[in-house]
């Protein structure tokens, strides 16, 4: 089926992680446990897009920034919601079995105790986006298109 563009909304989603963390020197390295970790989460400023063929004030630009609109609210709600998940996944990794961790002499501390921190990230990361990008597809499903061209006379 062929869709027609007539609004676009664009943003980028981005993380990083800080960790502080307690070490006893042990026979042959390091014994560690995280004593605080830090996510931020980032989303640059979200673009919203609506065809340049429409007059500003029109029906049609009016319905097309409305429903972009609800773009940017599924964006800041999933990023609203995904920040109490990972708080919650991120505290419940630090209190369990990943720690305390091992550390041979001459290894990254950081790197090993970040290492399972790391990879939960990227799986919040991927589960993040998964459902950001399912619920604009239903925001984008064609009776939410279908709306959308009933609020206009003309297209």
């Amino acid at each position: 089926e062929n869709s027609i563009v007539r609004g676009l909304t664009v943003g980028s989603f981005s993380s990083d992680m800080e960790t502080r963390y307690m070490m006893s020197e042990v026979s042959g390295g390091y014994c560690v446990i995280p004593k605080e970790v830090v996510i931020n989460l980032m989303w640059s400023p979200v673009n919203v897009f609506v065809e340049n063929k429409y007059n500003e004030n029109s029906c049609q630009h009016q319905a097309i920034l409305e429903h972009e609109n609800k773009h940017v609210l599924i964006y800041k709600r999933t990023m609203e919601q995904y920040g109490d998940i990972i708080k919650n996944d991120f505290d419940k990794a630090v209190n369990s079995n990943y720690y305390p961790v091992f550390v041979p002499e001459g290894d990254s501390v950081k790197e090993t105790i970040e290492a399972p921190l790391n990879n939960l990230l990227k799986q919040e990361e991927d589960n993040f986006k998964m459902t950001l990008n399912e619920r604009n597809q239903q925001l984008d499903a064609p009776v939410s298109i279908a709306y959308t061209q009933n609020e206009c006379d003309q297209w």
